[in-house]
């Protein structure tokens, strides 16, 4: 059995609601992609985020998850699960 293991990610505040709710509205192309290309580097890694904590708001933080320095929130992410072993089987759905 795996042990379920958590870490924290200082979350650029500009992107909670992408990040939360899939609206991107607010995002301009180029900072859209940052968020993207930062979530699949995630995956890649084996982690997904779960949720902000709540009360964690920095309002300057000099080494952020993925971008310049700005305002963040930590982010719980989380240990993907193990794949099935079965080649048929699709990874993450």
């Amino acid at each position: 059995m795996a042990i379920k293991t958590d870490t924290i990610e200082k979350i650029p505040q500009w992107v909670t609601t992408y990040f939360l709710y899939g609206d991107d509205s607010a995002l301009d192309p180029e900072d859209k992609k940052e968020a993207d290309d930062f979530y699949d580097r995630l995956i890649n890694k084996g982690l997904r985020l779960i949720c902000p904590i709540e009360g964690t708001e920095s309002e300057f933080e000099p080494y952020p998850a993925f971008g310049l320095a700005c305002d963040t929130i930590d982010w719980t992410a989380e240990v993907l699960p193990e794949p099935p072993h079965d080649k048929g089987a699709r990874a993450y759905d």
